[in-house]
């Protein structure tokens, strides 16, 4: 299922909001459904949709726009889990370590979310 690449309607939504514009393949339309952007964008950029990065776009875009790393892992236990690093002048900051996620995906999602409330905390 190729859908399953593509960040979901609402953190696609919120990074919008915080200025991701990146060219997508696919686009969420007003009733939040998930279609192929066939290049007329239009239908974006004047209000009636929102662009849908994978999450490998989104990723790079939070790593090369604002230094927030993203590294995935896996445990001995077989299951999954990520580590949010970034630098400031004063130096390296890790978020904690979340683990115990059933799977990669799940993992990213809500590795996902907590890059977006860095950021939105970071532009208050």
């Amino acid at each position: 299922m190729i859908e399953k690449e593509f960040v979901e309607y609402p953190e696609a939504f919120e990074l919008k909001q915080l200025g991701f514009d990146e060219p997508c393949f696919d686009f969420y339309d007003n009733d939040k459904e998930l279609f192929y952007n066939d290049g007329d964008n239009d239908k974006i950029h004047f209000g009636n949709g929102t662009d849908a990065p994978t999450y490998s776009q989104a990723f790079r875009w939070f790593r090369e726009k604002y230094g927030h790393h993203f590294q995935p892992f896996v445990d001995d236990n077989q299951t999954f889990g990520y580590l949010i690093t970034y630098f400031t002048d004063e130096g390296r900051i890790d978020k904690p370590i979340k683990r115990g996620f059933k799977t990669p995906e799940e993992a990213e999602l809500v590795c996902l979310r907590q890059l977006i409330e860095i950021l939105k905390e970071k532009n208050k």
